[in-house]
């Protein structure tokens, strides 16, 4: 046929574009099954060299039909998936159509029957690299080689598109089945969903998930997206491969951002999950293999989550860190990191643009307008004290909308109905969303219902505890509104020290304090803080005091003295590093913005240094007769029985006690009591007071009994 015939007869044959993907697939079957045929005659009819072209001419024609079709439909905007896969990896038609031969038995059963017919026994329905091959070869029209299209190098097995089954018989290239890989038969086929491999670690981000009050920070959100524009082409197409590296707290809106940022390009958006990959050693490259090619198919932006899990240990990770950077390199063209910290320090490599974005927290007036916004979203009961919880919890704008959410639960607990969100739901919600993992481990947490005017208390000492209570009341006046904070680069939490005997009332007044305050009171163990490795103490004090910074929680450390105690000389390393921890402590109370109490018996021993930090030092020293007769009365429940014979006043003036001795006094009576089935009475009274002088190390003496030395030795002794 010579070329002026081959051209009229394309021009009669020429049809419309093609409508769908489906459409054309059928016309590349027919092609297959063209090529087929050809292959089948020549064996059959043992076609020597000089008629090797026979059967080629219809072969032609079709391939220039589907040619000129394909053609047509992208100019007729019509999406084709093998020859928008092909633009993207640069496939040749030879390529392509190596491609088709082993997709064929995926979409008709027919080939694979037709290439068991062609095959030695036993390779069933898959064609071999040698029957491709040679159906290539005539497709190209002269002599191939199986290393040009399917050696580990070429793109057809470099992006995994095309897999080869692994016989154990199968010792050369020509002998190993084909197949196409399970993804890439999808997406061939126009299944238009994430490869099911990943899904344990990435997923396809929703374009409306997101609201525009998790977003508070739109300044970031606009330099991303002047960025990203800037180094787009005319048809959307990135100039320079992008790397953004977001780092900051967690909830601090870095996700968000991203998917406003991709809503607004218009870029669908892949989500995928480092710390979920590690979990998979064995597997990580491939999955991060199959995530990134993922991203090149659909095409969208790469968003890689805790991508700072593989800075915790790099040495750990050195193959993980690596293959990310391949991947990285060789796929996406828009890629965010997202983590706590940066990772800037593992990403500058190749060509790429690296920009690192830092995401602080809201300050308590960004807070309040985060609250205030998101909030209409549900039903509140009024008045709502918007600004005492953004003050109080430092939260990030996905912690407080997850607070809101779990106050509208416990609301709509109380009252199915009509659900309104009260000030004391939020509060709660807003504690349950912090980090209580110190309470398990390094501090117990304290509560208590009594109020200041409970407290048996000096007027001196009253008044100061007053005081601090009006500092933490009206910081946002001080703080806020009057600018101070300006002023105070640090040191706008308050560090107070509560000495004296035991038994005084440390313990109380600091459960008092944080009832009145309506902050969480935490009581450091200092058994679990304090270790015999160098460097782990600090450790603990700075999580107590990171996890603290939450709930704006009171740190109350009981015998402050025990890890306070004089800096002394350094004489070894022993000593120099008693001395950094201190210094240690010292640095974390003046950069904590809540409240540090301490509490000792022993005031001369604690270190000058902490003394001079402390805002307030309240001594309690033991009642006189006086306040120690209110305290024996206000003991004893109004709920309890007791008799007429206890004698207060006699008590109170023969048995200088501190508040916590006469309350074990109280209890043990109580319990005696009890026992006897008799309302408390002196007797007993009298007998737990004896037990209580012989721990304090007193002698029992019958001038301080007085009248009642008896009943020491009486019927209930």
């Amino acid at each position: 046929m010579d070329l002026f015939r081959q051209s009229a007869t394309m021009e009669g044959c020429v049809k419309a574009p093609y409508t769908n993907n489906s459409e054309y697939l059928l016309d590349m079957l027919m092609l297959l099954d063209l090529l087929i045929q050809v292959h089948m005659n020549r064996i059959t009819e043992k076609e020597n060299s000089d008629s090797s072209n026979m059967g080629r001419e219809p072969l032609e024609l079709e391939k220039a039909i589907i040619r000129q079709r394909i053609n047509l439909s992208r100019l007729n905007g019509v999406h084709l998936n093998l020859p928008y896969l092909s633009q993207l990896v640069q496939l040749t038609e030879l390529e392509e159509m190596a491609l088709m031969i082993a997709l064929a038995p995926e979409l008709d059963s027919k080939f694979g029957n037709l290439y068991a017919q062609l095959q030695e026994p036993g390779y069933q329905t898959k064609p071999t690299v040698e029957l491709a091959t040679r159906l290539l070869s005539i497709f190209q029209g002269g002599c191939l080689f199986a290393q040009s299209i399917f050696d580990a190098n070429t793109k057809l097995m470099n992006y995994r598109l095309l897999r080869f089954t692994d016989p154990g018989n199968a010792n050369y290239l020509l002998q190993r089945s084909l197949y196409v890989d399970t993804q890439i038969v999808n997406f061939l086929i126009g299944i238009d969903q994430l490869d099911s491999r990943l899904a344990a670690v990435a997923h396809v981000a929703d374009p409306q998930s997101e609201t525009e009050t998790n977003c508070f920070n739109d300044d970031h959100q606009r330099r991303l997206l002047k960025l990203v524009r800037a180094q787009l082409t005319n048809d959307g197409q990135l100039t320079s491969k992008l790397l953004f590296d977001l780092f900051g707290a967690a909830g601090s809106g870095k996700l968000s951002t991203v998917k406003a940022v991709c809503r607004e390009l218009g870029v669908s958006l892949i989500i995928g999950n480092i710390a979920n990959m590690l979990h998979q050693p064995a597997a990580f490259a491939d999955n991060l293999f199959l995530l990134c090619r993922e991203v090149l198919l659909h095409p969208a932006a790469l968003c890689l989550l805790h991508t700072d899990a593989l800075l915790s240990s790099p040495n750990q990770y050195p193959k993980e860190i690596a293959a990310l950077l391949d991947s990285i390199e060789r796929f996406p063209n828009l890629t965010f990191m997202i983590g706590l910290k940066s990772c800037s320090s593992l990403l500058i490599r190749g060509d790429s643009m690296c920009f690192q974005v830092e995401f602080t927290l809201p300050d308590v007036k960004e807070r309040k307008n985060l609250w205030e916004r998101m909030s209409k979203q549900v039903r509140l009961e009024v008045p709502i004290d918007f600004e005492s919880l953004a003050e109080k919890f430092r939260f990030s704008p996905g912690r407080i909308q997850h607070a809101l959410l779990a106050a509208r639960s416990m609301a709509l607990w109380r009252d199915p109905q009509h659900g309104r969100i009260s000030m004391k739901d939020l509060q709660h919600a807003c504690y349950l969303q912090t980090n209580h993992d110190h309470e398990h481990r390094l501090a117990d947490k304290l509560t208590s219902t009594g109020k200041l005017e409970d407290l048996i208390l000096t007027p001196e000492q009253a008044a100061s505890l007053q005081e601090l209570i009006d500092q933490v009341k009206y910081r946002r006046v001080v703080h806020g509104e009057w600018g101070f904070q300006h002023r105070l680069a640090r040191g706008r939490g308050l560090n107070i020290l509560l000495h004296g005997p035991p038994g005084t009332g440390k313990t109380t007044a600091a459960e008092v304090l944080a009832n009145e305050l309506g902050l969480d009171l935490y009581r450091i163990d200092l058994s679990q803080v304090v270790s015999k490795y160098i460097g782990e103490t600090e450790k603990n004090l700075h999580r107590i005091f990171q996890e603290a910074e939450e709930s704006f929680a009171i740190l109350f450390f009981d015998e402050a003295d025990a890890l306070f105690g004089k800096r002394t000389e350094v004489k070894d390393a022993l000593d120099r590093h008693a001395n950094m921890e201190i210094a240690f402590l010292l640095q974390k109370m003046e950069e904590y913005d809540g409240i540090t109490i301490l509490a000792t018996n022993l005031y001369g021993n604690l270190d000058a240094a902490f003394i001079r930090r402390m805002q307030f030092s309240i001594e309690l020293t033991l009642p006189d007769e006086s306040n120690r007769l209110n305290i024996w009365r206000m003991m004893f429940p109004k709920e309890a029985p007791l008799s007429d014979d206890i004698d207060y006043a006699f008590l109170a003036k023969n048995f200088k006690m501190a508040g916590g001795h006469i309350k074990n006094v109280v209890l043990s009576a109580a319990f005696l009591a009890a026992k006897d089935e008799e309302p408390i009475g002196m007797a007993h009274i009298v007998r737990s007071l004896r037990r209580e002088l012989d721990k304090m190390g007193k002698l029992t003496s019958k001038e301080a009994f007085g009248p009642y030395f008896d009943l020491l030795g009486g019927k209930r002794a």
